[in-house]
């Protein structure tokens, strides 16, 4: 806290507690403080029905927005404070100002609207008006600037209201005779009598469970209880004066004083000053009546708690030296004699003097009703000791039964021992006096870990306590179960059951009650949690140190030692509540909290730094917590105990996060709590996380659509020059070979043998033929340059101009052999193919070569024959001759003396290539009958 003199306490409706000193002001979240307004005296503490909180100082009205403190106002002289559903009030004794929206309202005075001054002021939550008391003995009602008389009375009387708002009117009848009525029924709702001391308290109507009567001066505190109509007195473990004084959700105590910030739990625990008790581990009441204990490292002690003082007891050990080493689980025989477990052997004190038996460590004992006898844990074994102090001792010699000092001791119901240890589970059985480790008994399901505590419920159950786990022995059933798995994350060191209801569970930071009857009933698991926030503060429970006095158990442990009146456990779980509190050290407003509007991170900002927190005070020691960012994240986080979640490099966009906290040590019925806020992000486009990678892959994609672009232009106007360049010196080269001399030549002559023999006609026929024949191939040389252009239908020749090409190419070549030596038929499978189209000059040169070196070597005459077949979307030309054969024209070509070197077919062949390359699909394939003969095969589709 900023300082140490509390002068105001307030909790608000979130669950904070608001602590004001004369130093500055604190808000408590059940585990830490954050301090505001340094040095400044605080005067008054209050909010409003909308949520606002609003604090006075000496001279200075301030609001707490967004988690910090914003001035509103300021004051000339020291002031309280009240507040309404939408506005607040500063009054002294005669004077109040009245605020709305953080600005001056009005001022009254007295003397003006009313007479008297102030003794009593509340807020109507009911007609949202402000009621105030004078000392005129009237009361008044303030709404807007209307001041309107309530009531008058004969005495002295005050305004006010209970914690729920309630208005009550308090009545001094009399010096001493107090009484609160109802305004609007006068019906009495509490009478009492206040002289020296207040007494005499009659409760007959209270509207609120809980209220509080107090006297400062005496230091007397009266709780009243509406549900059982009793008033009950609050001792205070100080001396200090109180004030101020509250009643928090849980119905626990917040007292202010000049040396600091107390809290009383709600009547069920009561801790002892560590001066007093400090780090005792065992205790036991003596039949004398008084309590005894041992104090680790420090020696046994008789224990007046009444006045809080300790006697020490002097132990000796065999050695001489005295012995402080006290362990735990202490007992008393039926005699009354007292046996304290250490770590030089079992101390028995008969309240004369105490003796030590030389046995080794033992760790805990425990009164045997079967034997008469007390049993104790030493060494490797067990051990009984008798009232003539003789001493039977049971050992497990091999160390594999028993590994390590026995902690735990508790009977079946037919006098064997259960014995806990760091090994498991071991049975010492009375009939064969022997030691066996449970797994090698008859269960399938055992404890099968370290067991440190034992305790017998009144069903004759034994409970058991390990590390992290809860187990229940069933006796009669003789079967083992394990209890709420999961549930413990920390070592069970304590169990007693206090009655049939009840199940206390002692661990290293809290005191869990179970409802007992309620898991018998119907095997529902219920806890009530205990640790510093909600009254014990006790850290460490002493294994088996529960001791059951009566209604109350006494719980020592390392730090101080505590006592529980254990019939006043209340299972109604305490508030609890989780908040987002800061995005990037902004505070955040109720309607941010609560998801009413988004929370608005700034222009360019990407960054997340968020903050949140439990509120409340009977909290587990500590809370987990599990988070996600919707729109980033599709999975939680795992569960951690940090307050806080960090994010970067987000985007532009909605975002949602959602946090949820839950009970550490997942017990009942602490269930989960969620809280959700909603972030907008919103960023330039040059700041969004993946404009460079974009940027850069789109400005790397564009330069590759560029570059690709300025490739294939190039590329398609180098191939295109090529190609033209290529298939213009084709056709020269088809066209000369077609034109070879020889064939001009001859051609010539035989026109001019027919002109000698007079037979011009006929001269002039061949003549026309042969100019018609180079007319043809000249125009299907411009056609095929023409085909470069990809206008291609437009530029092929038809089927029917092909073979007019063909009839007059044989024609001619007839003329320079005898009658009858070549023959040429052309087939057609359908005469609509002579509509089709191909590219020009593609069949001349292999009907040529058909007849150079098919027909021309064959004796006697032969025969070319041309086909158009249609083969679905592709056509089919078969050039078909009755030749000698590719293999015996091969034959030939290779004995001639000067080969022949016809290019026509060579030229023909790189021609179709280029074809192919402009979106033809042309396949050329040979054939070699077994009749003889040569077969080409053409096939176009495109």
């Amino acid at each position: 806290m900023p300082q140490i003199q509390v002068q105001r306490l307030y909790q608000d409706s979130k669950g904070y507690i608001w602590v004001g000193t004369k130093g500055g002001l604190a808000k408590f979240n059940g585990s830490t403080f954050q301090q505001f307004l340094h040095n400044e005296y605080i005067y008054g503490i209050g909010e409003t029905l909308d949520g606002e909180l609003y604090f006075i100082t000496l001279y200075n009205v301030y609001k707490q927005e967004r988690g910090t403190m914003k001035h509103v106002a300021s004051l000339n002289e020291q002031m309280h404070l009240i507040t309404g559903r939408d506005s607040y009030w500063v009054y002294t004794n005669s004077e109040m100002k009245e605020f709305r929206a953080d600005t001056l309202y009005q001022t009254l005075q007295s003397g003006i609207g009313f007479e008297g001054t102030f003794t009593g002021i509340t807020y109507d939550r009911e007609n949202d008006r402000l009621l105030f008391s004078t000392s005129t003995n009237r009361v008044y009602a303030l709404k807007d600037r209307e001041i309107k008389e309530l009531s008058a009375f004969d005495s002295k009387v005050t305004v006010s209201s209970f914690s729920n708002g309630y208005i009550y009117y308090h009545l001094l009848l009399s010096a001493t005779e107090n009484i609160y009525i109802d305004p609007e029924s006068r019906e009495v709702l509490l009478r009492y009598k206040d002289d020296t001391r207040i007494h005499d308290v009659e409760i007959h109507k209270l509207p609120v469970r809980q209220h509080l009567l107090y006297k400062f001066n005496i230091r007397q505190y009266l709780l009243l209880d509406s549900a059982t109509n009793s008033v009950q007195p609050i001792e205070l473990p100080f001396e200090e004066e109180v004030y101020p004084f509250i009643i928090d959700k849980d119905d626990n105590c917040w007292l202010g004083t000049d040396n600091g910030l107390y809290q009383l739990n709600n009547k069920s625990f009561r801790a002892y000053p560590r001066t007093f008790m400090n780090n005792f581990w065992t205790m036991i009441r003596g039949k004398d009546g008084n309590y005894y204990g041992g104090q680790y490292k420090v020696g046994l002690f008789r224990l007046d708690l009444a006045r809080q003082e300790k006697r020490e007891i002097m132990v000796k050990g065999a050695g001489g030296t005295y012995n402080k080493d006290f362990y735990y689980g202490s007992s008393m025989d039926r005699q009354g004699n007292l046996y304290f477990p250490t770590h030089f052997g079992l101390v028995k004190y008969d309240y004369k003097k105490a003796k030590c038996f030389d046995i080794g460590i033992s760790m805990i004992s425990r009164y045997a009703p079967y034997e008469d006898k007390i049993l104790f844990g030493h060494g490797l074994g067990i051990g009984f000791i008798d009232g003539d102090e003789k001493i039977e001792a049971f050992t497990d010699s091999t160390g594999e039964i028993l590994s390590f000092y026995p902690s735990a001791l508790e009977f079946t119901s037919n006098g064997n021992v259960w014995i806990g240890n760091r090994s498991g589970l071991v049975l010492f059985d009375k009939a064969s006096k022997q030691l066996k480790h449970v797994s090698k008994l008859h269960y399938d399901v055992y404890p099968n870990q370290q067991l440190i505590s034992m305790a017998k419920d009144r069903e004759g159950n034994v409970w058991m306590g390990g590390n992290s786990e809860l187990w229940l022995y069933n006796g009669q059933k003789d079967s083992f179960t394990r209890v709420g798995k999961d549930y413990f994350n920390t070592k069970i060191l304590s169990l007693i059951s206090p009655d049939s209801t009840l199940l206390l569970v002692g661990t290293s930071r809290e005191v869990f009650a179970m409802r007992l009857d309620k898991f018998y009933r119907d095997g529902t698991i219920e806890f009530k949690m205990f640790n510093h926030r909600n009254g014990f503060f006790s850290e460490e429970v002493a294994q088996n140190g529960f001791l059951l006095d009566g209604d109350r158990v006494f719980i020592p442990s390392s730090t101080t030692t505590s006592e529980l009146y254990y019939k006043g456990i209340s299972f109604t779980p305490d508030y609890f509540n989780l908040f987002v509190t800061s995005i990037n050290e902004t505070g955040l407003s109720d309607e941010e909290q609560v998801g009413l509007q988004p929370f608005y991170a700034g222009k360019g900002n990407n960054r997340l730094t968020i903050h949140y927190e439990t509120v409340g005070f009977g909290l587990p020691t500590y809370a987990v917590f599990k988070y996600k960012l919707e729109g980033k994240e599709k999975d939680w986080n795992e569960w951690t105990q940090a307050g806080s979640a960090h994010y970067s490099g987000l985007g532009s966009g909605k975002y949602t996060f959602r946090v949820v906290a839950k009970n550490g040590d997942k017990l009942a019925p602490y269930e989960e709590k969620e809280s959700s806020v909603e972030i907008i992000i919103d960023l330039p486009f040059f700041k969004e996380p993946d404009f460079f990678k974009y940027a850069f892959f789109a400005f790397a994609l564009l330069t590759l659509i560029v570059a690709f672009f300025i490739w294939r232009n190039y590329k398609n106007r180098m191939a295109v020059q090529a190609r033209e360049r290529h298939i213009k010196l084709l056709e020269v080269a088809t066209l000369q070979a077609q034109l070879s001399p020889h064939f001009i030549f001859n051609f010539l002559s035989s026109i001019q043998s027919l002109i000698g023999q007079k037979k011009p006609e006929i001269a002039n026929d061949y003549l026309m033929k042969f100019s018609r024949l180079i007319r043809a191939y000249m125009e299907s040389s411009i056609k095929s340059s023409m085909l470069l252009g990809r206008s291609i239908l437009d530029n092929e020749n038809s089927i029917n101009e092909e073979i007019d090409m063909l009839k007059t190419y044989v024609e001619l070549e007839k003329m320079k052999y005898p009658d009858g030596k070549i023959t040429f038929e052309v087939e057609l499978e359908s005469d609509s193919l002579l509509d089709c189209s191909i590219p020009p000059m593609l069949l001349q040169p292999f009907v040529e070569n058909a007849i150079k070196h098919g027909i021309l070597p064959k004796e006697g005459a032969g025969n070319v024959t041309v086909r158009f077949e249609q083969d679905g979307p592709a056509l089919v030309c078969k050039i078909m001759d009755d030749g000698i054969g590719r293999e015996r024209s091969a034959q030939i070509r290779e004995k001639s003396l000067k080969p022949h070197k016809s290019r026509g077919l060579q030229l023909i062949m790189q021609r179709v290539q280029l074809l192919n390359e402009l979106n033809y699909t042309i396949n050329i394939d040979f054939e070699d009958p077994e009749s003889g003969g040569t077969v080409v095969i053409i096939t176009i589709q495109h």
